[in-house]
């Protein structure tokens, strides 16, 4: 306990205050009915200046109560709907509550009578916290003040949504007692339960009792107290020992009877009883709980929660870190042994994790490290003090890197603690970074310059690597060029349940790392290293927000503040790089950065390569300086940034290459595949061969020649020639696309230019388009704004020539707004549209889409749209209650309505009335229309469409009645699905008379855009 003593010195020199809550909790675990009953006392001791009303207490079990919670909003937005559906038996939830302070009883209240929460919390997110709660105190607690507070409880353990929860005789028990909020100096800090955003507690000792079954083995955060108990775990130690060494031996015969490579994939084994092992202890099998019970006793001081984790079937690993001040770490492995292979090097992991981290940042202070193997819905880990739980793997690799990632957050969520839900990287990040640090190899002294594999640079001991694409170029970062393809990337100064889940998961964790990596590699191990020993040293036990860390770093001689600029900032930088040759090998070189500041102070990476792009040499080069640089002899092409993990779609001002004419122009290479990573210095066009088909055209074959698709670029192009072998003509489409990518309100801006020519029909089209962002607003719409035109003609089949509609000016300009709502149980998604034919004649349209999953697997499906146009307008602006596609806005395998047989004509569009009946003749200047889709209640796979309509000019009105097969959307702009008519006003006395005509009646729909944007879903 020596090393908390020197912690609480430098804690005491500081005027930053850290409230202390110490706890008594009591427990007893009711397997059979799923229940805890308990009991706390805890003592808040006020260490703060401020005279405290009251405390806010979290009830986190009640997260998983009912639907409606903040944790159900965030699993159904994130697209997960177990909670919602759950039946009431499955939920959990606190109760039987009767707090006492200072022995007087107390009734808590609504979280929202409460005080402010600290700056930066969403207030509105405590109207759904059933969770949060705030107890006010019956006299206030002055400066230096202690209260004690008590109370009864009784928690319902849910099965496992999140991480709290229960698989047969399995239980994890996390997040599970009343348990303060946080207040310190930027005020109090009230959490509802999410998985996005997990922790923010308060330090304190912990004394627990826990009242289990008998035969179940328990691993908890602190130090057992109970000896008998301890034999327990050691007899369960050897024979878990033993039955490896058996199964070890086993598995050695099985690969002499059949050597080869076996590679398995799997969450967990199908069975409980793998074949070709020993025959499991009668422990490993037991499923059911003791009738007697024993009580396990656990103590430990300096740690801000407490977790435990109960299962009879537990094995047992050990194994022993010392540290280099004496310090000896346990390191123990709870498992069910069907996951063996995988777990029985845990304990190892685990050593490995301390043993590097202690030297690294800090010593670890605790007596031991435990990973429990249990069922888990947030992640393959989860961390708590001293113990973590991770998913059930037999995949080695795997869990070496789940556990060298939950071990790492006894650091930084454990001792540091940072605010994970206000600033989810300091923690999910910075331990990210050094997950990677402790399972990569050790790094190589020499340059790798081989052809396979990917190259890199060694920049101070530390290699960056270089994915090498086609014909060896040097190829972007391809996780960050996957995270700005779906221009999901977000700022990280936002708190955690502002965060979508891509940009939480790759942006918080992924792209933290790497961009901590490669400020390491600019400016060196040793220092980085010597900067978080500082940090640690500073803010163990105290909680340390952003400025914390980057005071300790830019203590050391880090520029931090720049290092956090860039984490923070909301635009994407443009590194600018000129060059001019003053000698034969040398060159006077200036980059700028764009923002003005960003990576300031910071060395930017640069690399010399020769023909081949092989490295040469590599630099660290100043920003927004000028300078003289010799090249190597045989430098060939110069570029900065190479690495692409700070990144940049503007790179043609990153490059120089040193021979030929246009020395800052790219490059094109050639390849056979529509997907072009970015090359630096390179323009990559992708040549893919087509084939199509319709009834003017005949067989048609191809090549698609495109710059684009993945990632987004600021400029992109496709042209599309294909042969039709019955007109002997080329038919085909082309078009252009530029982006914008502003950092205000808007999120992307696109301008795009498109032609096509395909079965007497030739459309070009026009349009410029801003996406207004979500990202912030999680649950929130997304909408966009176009402007487009229109330019339409037609052709008739002999001779083959276009008669161009309004005498070549465009046919339709109209401005649209579109706006989409998504979740996994509700989807809301509106249009509207004011178009003019510039000849006089209005015309607008509104429609409004539902999917609402009322029940587990059953979905209904709405529409609704109105049309009106002007009288006197061209018959391609009219309304058709069957859907019309009047400007070529989808392709589909005919021209819409043309074909020899009825498969290809009927073909009925989602748009305008979709009648689910052929009606080509109806047409009208105002149409108002509903459908309806209803899974079948027996076969769920069919479904019961209702169509209706009206117009209003004709007074006339439709209906129809069809099942159809399943609508299906393969991505989000392609849906395929058939329907047949079964009653309607299509059919003489509202139904067929025989199966024929029903037959006769099918449609199908296809809805292909155009343009290849739809190939975003791809990736």
């Amino acid at each position: 306990m020596y090393r908390f003593a020197l912690l609480a010195i430098v804690w005491g020199q500081t005027p930053n205050f850290q409230q202390r809550v110490d706890y008594f909790i009591q427990a007893i675990l009711y397997p059979k009915e799923n229940l805890l009953r308990g009991y706390i006392r805890f003592t808040y001791t006020n260490n703060s200046p401020d005279t405290l009303q009251g405390l806010y207490i979290h009830l986190w079990p009640n997260a998983y109560s009912r639907r409606g919670t903040a944790f159900d909003r965030q699993q159904r937005i994130t697209g997960k709907k177990q909670l919602y559906f759950a039946r009431s038996e499955e939920r959990g939830f606190i109760d039987s509550l009767d707090f006492r302070v200072g022995g007087q009883p107390v009734k808590p209240l609504p979280a929202v009578q409460g005080p402010p929460p600290a700056p930066g919390y969403s207030r509105a997110l405590l109207r759904h916290a059933p969770d949060v709660v705030w107890l006010p105190l019956p006299q206030p607690l002055p400066p230096k003040g202690q209260v004690i507070v008590e109370t009864p409880f009784r928690v319902q353990v849910p099965i496992t949504f999140s991480r709290m929860g229960r698989s047969g005789p399995q239980f994890q028990i996390t997040q599970w007692y009343p348990k303060p909020a946080v207040y310190d100096r930027k005020g109090w800090h009230p959490l509802p339960y999410l998985d996005q955003g997990e922790f923010y507690s308060e330090w304190g000792r912990y004394e627990v009792e826990l009242s289990v079954p008998e035969n179940f083995i328990v691993g908890a955060t602190g130090i057992l107290q109970t000896p008998e108990e301890y034999a327990r775990l050691q007899a369960r130690i050897q024979e878990t020992g033993d039955w490896l060494k058996k199964a070890v031996s086993y598995a050695s015969r099985d690969t002499l009877r059949s050597p080869g490579l076996s590679l398995r994939i799997t969450r967990g084994p199908k069975s409980s009883t793998p074949r070709n092992l020993p025959p499991f202890p009668r422990w490993a099998q037991d499923t059911l709980p003791s009738p007697t019970y024993k009580t396990l006793r656990f103590v430990q001081d300096s740690v801000h929660d407490f977790a435990w984790f109960a299962d009879p079937r537990y094995g047992i690993v050990t194994d022993t870190v010392t540290l280099a001040d004496g310090h000896r770490v346990a390191c123990v492995g709870l498992f069910r042994l069907p996951y063996y292979e995988a777990w029985q090097y845990s304990a190892r992991y685990i050593a490995e994790a301390i043993q590097k981290l202690s030297p690294w940042v800090g010593p670890y202070p605790y007596a031991h490290a435990t990973a429990v193997e249990g069922g888990l819905e947030a992640g393959g880990g989860m961390e708590y003090p001293m113990i973590t739980v991770i998913i059930p793997t037999t995949d080695t690799a795997s869990l070496r890197d789940i556990i060298a990632h939950e071990v790492g957050h006894n650091w930084f969520q454990g001792i540091l603690a940072s605010n994970e839900r206000l600033h989810p990287w300091q923690d999910e990040g910075i331990n990210s970074y050094y997950e990677q640090r402790i399972i990569s190899p050790p790094t190589p002294t020499t340059q790798d310059t081989g052809t396979s594999g990917s190259r890199g640079l060694i920049i101070n001991g530390q290699r960056i690597p270089l994915p090498i694409g086609l014909k060896g170029r040097l190829i972007g970062h391809p996780m960050m060029a996957f995270y700005h393809h779906l221009n999901a990337d977000q700022p990280f100064s936002l708190s955690s349940e502002k965060y979508s889940l891509i940009a939480y998961g790759i942006g918080v964790y992924q792209r933290t790392q790497n961009v901590l990596r490669y400020f390491v590699s600019q400016v060196g191990q040793t220092s980085w290293d010597k900067g978080m020993q500082r940090y640690f040293r500073e803010w163990a036990f105290r909680h340390p927000y952003p400025e914390d860390w980057v005071g300790s770093l830019s203590a050391e001689g880090l520029p931090a503040a720049s290092l956090l600029h860039a984490l923070y900032s909301d635009r994407e930088p443009d590194f600018r790089l000129k060059a001019r040759k003053v000698g034969s090998t040398q060159y006077q070189l200036r980059i700028e950065a764009r923002p003005k500041g960003y990576w300031q102070g910071i060395p930017l990476s640069a690399v010399a390569t020769d023909k081949d792009q092989r490295p040469l040499a590599e630099y660290h080069l100043p920003t927004d300086s000028t300078f003289t640089l010799t090249l190597p002899e045989n430098t060939r092409f110069f570029c900065i940034n190479p690495e692409q993990v700070l990144f940049e779609r503007k790179t043609n001002n990153n490059f120089f290459y040193t021979r030929g004419l246009f020395r800052h122009w790219q490059r094109p290479v050639v390849s056979f595949s529509p997907l072009q990573l970015p090359a630096m210095g390179y323009t990559g066009i992708g040549i893919t061969p087509m084939v199509g088909y319709n009834y003017r055209d005949g067989l048609m074959a191809g090549l698609l020649i495109n710059h684009g698709l993945f990632p987004k670029r600021l400029l992109e192009f496709h042209v599309l020639p294909m042969y039709s072998f019955l007109a002997g003509e080329v038919r085909g489409s082309a078009g252009v696309t530029v982006r914008a990518f502003p950092s205000g309100a808007v999120q992307l801006i696109e301008a795009r230019l498109r032609t096509a020519t395909f079965a007497g029909f030739w459309r070009s089209k026009a349009s410029i388009e801003a996406t207004f962002r979500r990202r912030y607003e999680v649950f929130g719409w997304r909408h966009i704004v176009r402007l487009r035109t229109h330019h339409l003609a037609y052709a008739t089949e002999q001779p083959y020539t276009y008669t161009w509609e309004n005498a070549g000016r465009p046919a339709y300009v109209a401005l649209d707004w579109e706006g989409r709502r998504e979740e996994a149980i509700l989807t809301i998604a509106s249009s509207a549209s004011v178009g003019h034919d510039l000849r006089g004649h209005w015309r607008a349209e509104a429609e409004s889409r539902l999917s609402w999953e009322a029940f587990p697997k059953w979905r209904l499906w709405a529409r609704s749209y109105a049309g009106w146009v002007q009288t006197g307008a061209p018959d391609y602006l009219l309304f058709r209650p069957s859907g019309y596609d009047p400007f070529g806005e989808r392709v589909l395998i005919d021209r819409f309505r043309e074909g020899p047989t009825r498969l290809t004509r009927q073909q009925m569009p989602e748009t305008q009335g979709a009648w689910r009946t052929p009606s080509d003749t109806l047409r009208t200047t105002t149409l108002l229309a509903a459908n309806l889709e209803l899974p079948l209640p027996v076969w769920r796979l069919l479904v019961l469409r209702i169509d209706a309509g009206f117009l209003p000019v004709e007074k006339r009105s439709y209906w129809g009645l069809s099942v159809g097969l399943p609508v299906i959307r393969l991505w989000p702009d392609l849906f395929i699905g058939g329907y047949f008519p079964v009653l309607g006003s299509s059919y003489t006395h509202g139904r067929p008379t025989t199966l024929t005509q029903v037959l006769q009646n099918f449609t199908w729909s296809v809805e292909i855009p155009l343009h290849l944007r739809w190939l975003r879903g791809l990736w």
